[in-house]
């Protein structure tokens, strides 16, 4: 293990308006009802319907590119739940972030992406999904996954029970979801990472201002949660090409960069040692062990241990 220290750096701030800069490719706003919803810009094709089952999540976390999701079980709930389809090409590969609003409505929905959807078996062809319906108590949802150029996906909204009527805004975009409390309001905001430049683009529930930082490269995956123990997310990226861990401090600004892990290695930071400070963890594929790097010792010593098995993914642990 090797740490790589910097000294403070200078980072930019820009005061935007609400979304400003987050450039969604797609804004999609409708009803599940027995009208199909038009086709908006970008979308290829779009259909509705009902469909006799539908899935469901006992717990978890949404599904992202860093940390894909298992399918999901077949709810044994009875009736017919309405649906609406949206396939999309997407003309560069990269992550696809889709965020869910909730703006009232009778009932509740939930957004799945598919490779192909068929509403006779909803486990079919599973892609990502949001983990959580979008209700009143749970306005908005976010799910990640990974897409390739000229291959074309499918989101589809469902209802969760069976009653119609009700209207849901998604939007789309190539930029990863990495909610967390970055201002220390206590409230979380709304936050994407977008891996093409190494931007964050951060909504502050504090003020309502996107405030835009540059902090990593195309490739990196970020790991953001609270490295110093200050209550705040701190940005924070996993380089696969390196091993390497960077992340900037939000109590004094200042960036530490760590060499722990190899490419192929997948990133699971969280408090392992009850410190209340994230360690710098990853799962490794190859054999099925954990590797946790403690903060407690500031990053001096590590240690692994056996869980899991061939083809398992690991579940990130709950970032502060």
């Amino acid at each position: 293990m090797r740490i790589l220290s910097f000294s403070r750096v200078i980072f930019l701030a820009l005061g935007l308006g609400l979304f400003s800069g987050l450039a969604f490719a797609h804004h999609i706003s409708s009803t599940l009802d027995a009208t199909a919803p038009a086709i908006p810009d970008g979308v290829t094709s779009v259909t509705t319907g009902t469909m006799p089952a539908r899935l469901y999540r006992p717990g978890g976390t949404p599904g992202t590119c860093d940390t894909p999701k298992t399918v999901p079980v077949e709810a044994n709930y009875t009736g017919t739940f309405r649906y609406d389809t949206y396939t999309i090409t997407p003309a560069v590969s990269g992550c696809v972030t889709v965020s869910s609003h909730y703006y009232g409505g009778e009932g509740v929905f939930q957004v799945t992406a598919y490779s192909s959807f068929d509403p006779t078996n909803p486990k079919a062809n599973f892609i990502a999904d949001s983990y959580l319906s979008v209700t009143g108590t749970n306005k908005r949802q976010f799910m990640s996954f990974m897409a390739t150029a000229g291959t074309p996906y499918t989101l589809v909204v469902w209802n969760a029970f069976t009653g119609e009527g009700q209207p849901y805004v998604i939007e789309i975009c190539d930029s990863m979801a990495r909610p967390g409390d970055f201002d220390g309001d206590g409230f979380t905001d709304t936050a994407v990472f977008r891996p093409s430049t190494g931007d964050w683009y951060i909504l502050q529930s504090s003020t309502n201002t996107t405030f835009i930082d540059h902090f990593g490269l195309n490739g990196d995956i970020p790991i953001d949660a609270d490295y110093d123990g200050d209550g705040l997310t701190d940005l924070a990226i996993f380089r696969p090409s390196a091993g390497q861990w960077w992340f900037k401090r939000s109590s004094n600004g200042v960036v530490l960069g760590v060499q722990f892990g190899l490419s192929s290695d997948k990133p699971t930071p969280g408090d392992y040692d009850k410190d209340g400070i994230a360690d710098i963890a990853f799962f490794r594929p190859s054999n099925s062990y954990w590797y946790v790097l403690r903060s407690s010792d500031n990053f001096a010593s590590y240690y692994g241990y056996p869980y899991g098995t061939t083809g398992d993914i690991p579940v990130a642990s709950e970032r502060k």
